[in-house]
């Protein structure tokens, strides 16, 4: 299952994605897999600074599709490429902050 996650009270935005088989004992809970993706790409000193900043908000695939689609980027495509693409990605982030790039 794939969980969408919008760190939008943090420092730097960012819209990340992680897909979870199944939560079993010991695996750890889907915010924190989407915020060590989102230390590793986007930045924090480490999952608990991150946070304590703020906690990544819980957001619909549609919602998640939403905001890809308003990205100036996403013009250059067809509809039919952005959902492929959005589609594909399992773990990584959608959207992040543009002073970051």
């Amino acid at each position: 299952m794939k969980y969408y996650y919008e760190f939008n009270e943090n420092e730097y935005y960012a819209l990340v994605v992680v897909t979870v088989e199944g939560i079993e004992p010991g695996v750890k809970p889907p915010y924190k897999q989407a915020t060590e993706i989102y230390v590793e790409i986007v930045g924090g000193e480490s999952v608990e600074s991150v946070l304590e900043e703020a906690h990544p908000n819980l957001r619909t695939k549609e919602y998640a599709f939403t905001k890809v689609m308003r990205d100036p980027t996403i013009a250059e495509q067809t509809l039919k490429e952005a959902i492929k693409e959005f589609d594909s990605i399992d773990n990584g982030v959608l959207l992040i902050d543009a002073s970051l790039l």
